[in-house]
């Protein structure tokens, strides 16, 4: 109640400092759009579209454009259009190939973007044991070590797992992630370089993960394994999702319901990444293994 109360004088000051001000605000010219995740996993999908104003609510899909997918250099096929602005490759991408999508739109400037898709890691394993260190109320937590060869020939980039601390202080130890993971804007997921480990055998500790199974008595008994997603990523895929994680913290309000106060103070929009050329968008590659943690005594 008095966090309510607390909110409401402050709203009315700064209701009471408010001036209406007429703006005009300049157009800016509608440049192409292309954005694009892809893996090995399933067949590349480009979505093609126009930038808008801040006025402007609805997304202009593009349905008439033409767009040419290189590997390696060659130029491979044309992409025909889908649907909802999507153009579907029904191609799949390979790992350690570099990509190329050249977008052409009539009246419009063409656009371009590159991304390689990295290689699985070397050495890949993990194994999930009993945390006597970090105690839950309800009991012993467990603890995941996830092993993989770094390749020290160049810089890496990684996703390694779910942010499990989103809403409460982080207990994670490991430096790459406390270093490199964007912890204070609650990002969804872990990521980060190899700065600190190039070329080693890296030993990532996440203080929470495994698996228990309950009894029907109440006992907890833990799987002999579990099934745990993996990735390595692109730099592309990399930086863009640094700017998308500070960007949907300092726009969410969701995030913020707990504390009203920091509506009034939310930060400044993030200025998105973009690897595309000439354009706005992603096109940005990654390559996941679903891997086995076995459960360590």
């Amino acid at each position: 109640m008095n966090k309510f109360l607390y909110f409401l004088i402050i709203v009315l000051v700064f209701q009471a400092c408010t001036k209406e001000l007429d703006l005009e605000i300049p157009e800016r010219e509608n440049k192409v759009v292309v954005n694009s995740l892809f893996c090995p996993d399933s067949v590349m999908q480009i979505h093609v579209s126009l930038s808008s104003g801040i006025q402007e609510k609805n997304i202009q899909i593009v349905e008439n454009a033409t767009c040419y997918l290189y590997e390696d250099g060659i130029l491979i096929k044309t992409i025909n259009y889908q649907e909802n602005g999507y153009y579907n490759s029904n191609y799949k991408a390979i790992a350690g190939k570099k990509y190329r999508i050249e977008v052409e739109v009539p009246n419009f400037e063409k656009v371009w973007a590159e991304s390689e898709v990295p290689l699985i890691p070397d050495s890949l394993s993990g194994t999930y044991f009993i945390d006597y260190i970090h105690v839950w109320e309800d009991g012993y937590s467990t603890s995941v070590e996830i092993k993989f060869l770094d390749d020290k020939n160049k810089l890496n980039y990684y996703e390694p797992a779910f942010n499990t601390y989103i809403f409460e202080e982080s207990k994670e130890t490991d430096q790459s992630i406390l270093s490199d993971s964007e912890l204070d804007f609650l990002p969804t997921t872990y990521f980060f370089s190899d700065v600190l480990f190039n070329g080693q055998l890296k030993k990532l500790r996440l203080v929470a993960g495994g698996k228990g199974v309950f009894s029907f008595s109440g006992s907890l008994f833990y799987d002999v394994f579990y099934k745990h997603n993996f990735k390595i990523v692109s730099e592309e895929y990399y930086k863009f999702r640094k700017s998308w994680t500070k960007h949907v913290f300092n726009q969410n309000t969701d995030l913020h319901y707990d504390d009203p106060i920091t509506l009034l103070f939310l930060g400044d929009p993030i200025e998105m990444y973009s690897n595309v050329q000439g354009g706005y968008g992603v096109f940005a590659a990654f390559n996941q293994e679903e891997i086995k943690i076995y459960f360590e005594e």
